[in-house]
Formats: C-alpha cells, sequence, structure tokens
C-alpha cells in the first residue's frame, strides 16, 4: 500500500488475514465491477497498491496466459505475501515490484487496464495517483478507481461507543492526512483528465446474516486491536477507552434483527480516448 505518512494497519504476514477477511467481504462487488467495466481476456492490467494480491491474482487468472498482469506496491512485506500467492497458484503471467504509486512514469501506455482499491485515501496526493495511472493507458485503456466513503459503515440498532469509535478514526486519519472526502474529491480528479470519458456508480454490502454478522464484528475487532499503537501514539484514546470500545464490539447483541451496513463504495471508471 502506497501511504501517505503512516499507514495504521498491520502488513505483510501480520496484516494477511485481515486483509484477506476485508477482500471476503468486499471482493464479491469489486470482481463484478471489474468484469462490467470491461475486463477480459488477454488485457495487459496494473494494480496499483495491490497489498497481499487477493484481487491481483484473480485479475492474471480473469486474463489468462495471453494477458499479463503487474502488482506495484511500496511495501516489500505485502509484496512477499503477494508473490507466494501468485506462486501456490501457479500464475506465470504475473509480477509484483516495489514502487510508489506517484512515480509510474517508467510505465506509461503500457497497459489496457489500470485499478486501485482503498488507495487513494491513503496517498500524499491522490490527483498525482490518477494521473499517473492514467498515463500508464493505451488508447481505449480502462483507468477503474474504488474508493472508500468514509464512515459509511454502521450498525442497526446502533449503540454509543460504536459511534465514539468512528469519531477516533477519523481523528487518526486527518491526523495522517487522508482524504477523508475521497469519495467525493474522486469525481473532481477523474473529470479533470484529459481525453477520458467517465462514469461512476455505488456500491454497499450489507450484512444480515447472524453468522456473518458475528465474524464481521470480530474482524472489526481485529482492526481495533491493530490501530491500538497509532491511538496511543497519537493520544486520540487511552487503553482503557480502547479496551471499552473492543468490550462494547464483543458483547453487542447480535440477533436475527441485526443489520449491518458496509462501508459504501464509490466506483469510478474512465476510458481513454
Amino acid at each position: 500500500m502506497e501511504t501517505n505518512h503512516k499507514y495504521h494497519l498491520k502488513t505483510g504476514a501480520d496484516g494477511e488475514a485481515q486483509l484477506d477477511n476485508l477482500d471476503r467481504v468486499f471482493g464479491k462487488a469489486s470482481r463484478e465491477f471489474l468484469n462490467h467495466i470491461g475486463l477480459s481476456k488477454g488485457m495487459s492490467v496494473l494494480d496499483v497498491g495491490c497489498g497481499v494480491g487477493n484481487l491481483t491474482c484473480w485479475l492474471a487468472e480473469q486474463v489468462g496466459p495471453n494477458g499479463r498482469v503487474v502488482g506495484v506496491d511500496n511495501d516489500e512485506r505485502q509484496l512477499e505475501v503477494a508473490r507466494n500467492r501468485a506462486q501456490a497458484r501457479r500464475l506465470s503471467n504475473i509480477i509484483f515490484c516495489k514502487k510508489d504509486a506517484h512515480h509510474l512514469t517508467d510505465m506509461n501506455h503500457e497497459f489496457d487496464m489500470a485499478y486501485c482499491r482503498w488507495l487513494l485515501i491513503h496517498v500524499r496526493n491522490p490527483s498525482v495517483v490518477v494521473d499517473n495511472m492514467a498515463n500508464t493507458l493505451r488508447y481505449g485503456g480502462i483507468l477503474a478507481c474504488e474508493v472508500e466513503s468514509s464512515f459509511s459503515t454502521f450498525y442497526y440498532p446502533t449503540f454509543p461507543l460504536y459511534i465514539k469509535l468512528q469519531d477516533k478514526l477519523a481523528e487518526l486519519l486527518k491526523k495522517s492526512g487522508s482524504d477523508l472526502d475521497i469519495a467525493m474529491n474522486i469525481f473532481k480528479i477523474c473529470k479533470g483528465l484529459q481525453h477520458f470519458s467517465f462514469n461512476a456508480r455505488t456500491s454497499q454490502e450489507i450484512i444480515y446474516n447472524l453468522d456473518e454478522a458475528k465474524a464481521f464484528t470480530r474482524n472489526y475487532c481485529l482492526l481495533l486491536d491493530s490501530m491500538k499503537d497509532a491511538f496511543l501514539e497519537n493520544n486520540i484514546m487511552s487503553e482503557k477507552e480502547i479496551a471499552e470500545i473492543r468490550e462494547a464490539l464483543l458483547s453487542y447483541r447480535i440477533d436475527r434483527n441485526t443489520v449491518i451496513f458496509l462501508t459504501r463504495m464509490t466506483q469510478v471508471w474512465c476510458i481513454k480516448s
């Protein structure tokens, strides 16, 4: 993941389970999105901020042996996990390389599709990253970005300590320089691209199955655990406050009436002409 000042989640093998859980929740919508906008056999695809390679490996399977996929990330620990996954799946049409998303000029005009997910909220300058991704495309190429709407996840019925957690997450991300309005700002960024058509839609997954709701809540606790040091170092929450929120999540009464609205994703795609 290309970071802004500091990426607060665990990376590499330590963060692998967490990223796998996120992909289980959001992966179906991402895959449907990519198929909808024209992913096909034989394509050359760039995955920017590829992380541990969940979607990157899937992309390689979709484009087939006559296509190729390049995954870039600036964290070597993430890339090591991604390479091991590709090897385990015997994917020979995929490579991973360490690269800053702000510096992609050596890849200009190489790809049929350039894609990112959960990246732009973490980078120093989202518009520069989007411009760089656009420049990697051939004519007719597709720029595709999935960006999260900050704090659009909520439980129903809700509870006060969950609202407090959302407020504290916002405070931490602001301190890191994150663009909490990236889901809105992505429209201006992409509409400013020269010689690209613009399209957008939103996607929001909903959990209402009892077992899935319990699993998601456990994963939310893992997220809180992974960010504990960042909350403490930035004097945003005390150990006691973190423990109280964690206990509130674990003791939240999940029943057949529980509904969890997951993070709303803005899905943008632009075609180069």
